[in-house]
């Protein structure tokens, strides 16, 4: 197996370290822009000496060329270059599995369907993984019978991502309140870029939602009630690697034709859903979009 693996940034590495664990054979081409400086300084100091990529490129574009025959890809570099990574793929019919948030949301546009239907029978996914995360076998149950969920988050990461709370935290619980409660009827959040607020009317229940980005690091949280909030119950989703890799082990035995597609992988639609939900949250009076 050849795999493609674009943006070796954290999320990135994991990701290779986790096809490599599954698929101990496989043959992996990574890319990123910054083999030119950054990156390189730091395989150079040994960050990345056992990274293990057999094919390293600055330029995303050449490794795709020269790997034409790569049977699966992994996107991981900045969201703003995903909408050309993955027509590029699908224009050479390989499957991919695309980090959140799909794309940006000034890249949302109509010819968003076009691409979904070039990827119809690809076997693509979106990289939703908390839909793996261990509590929600527990958790999940118990929301879709009460019809309700709290989600609070917050994290560290102005310094990182700049203030644009809703896609780098939102984005994972907007997903899980749509794939556990339904299609959004009504979307109530507001954002200030640091923070993301308020609700969404969903056809089977409702979810609310509370997240910082300059906040310290807290374990996120998913919160269900019943009997008119008087009883309810919540789960800490913490973060872990089995999650990652459970996702991309679901995918890469969708992708690849040896198992059906487990019902908690997030699909291109999937993800198209959570971008409407994210261009619907209303932006702050006076505050402007960074």
């Amino acid at each position: 197996m050849k795999a493609l693996v674009f943006g070796l940034g954290s999320i990135g590495v994991r990701h290779v370290r986790n096809l490599k664990a599954l698929r101990p054979d496989c043959l992996i081409v990574g890319a990123d822009p910054r083999l030119a400086g950054p990156l390189q300084s730091a395989i150079s100091n040994g960050y990345h000496d056992s990274l293990p990529v057999t094919y390293l490129y600055e330029d995303w574009h050449k490794a795709l060329e020269r790997h034409r025959d790569a049977d699966a890809a992994i996107i991981a570099s900045p969201t703003q270059f995903h909408m050309e990574q993955m027509e590029a793929c699908a224009a050479r019919s390989i499957p991919f599995y695309v980090e959140k948030p799909l794309v940006a949301l000034e890249q949302m546009n109509p010819m968003m369907i076009d691409l979904l239907d070039d990827c119809a029978d690809l076997r693509c996914a979106v990289g939703f993984q908390y839909r793996f995360h261990s509590v929600y076998h527990e958790a999940a149950y118990k929301i879709v019978v009460n019809g309700c969920a709290r989600f609070y988050a917050c994290d560290d990461l102005l310094t990182k991502y700049g203030p644009d709370c809703l896609s780098y935290i939102a984005a994972h619980p907007i997903d899980a309140a749509l794939w556990l409660l339904g299609p959004a009827v009504l979307v109530h959040l507001e954002t200030d870029g640091l923070t993301v607020r308020g609700t969404i009317e969903h056809a089977h229940g409702e979810s609310f939602h509370d997240y910082r980005i300059d906040a310290k690091t807290r374990i996120s949280t998913v919160i269900t009630q019943k009997n008119g909030g008087r009883d309810s119950e919540g789960w800490s989703l913490y973060v872990n690697d089995e999650m990652y890799r459970d996702a991309l082990s679901a995918w890469l035995a969708w992708a690849t034709g040896s198992a059906q597609r487990d019902d908690r992988m997030a699909t291109l639609e999937d993800g198209l859903r959570v971008m409407e939900v994210m261009a619907q949250t209303k932006i702050k009076e006076g505050e402007t979009w960074q």
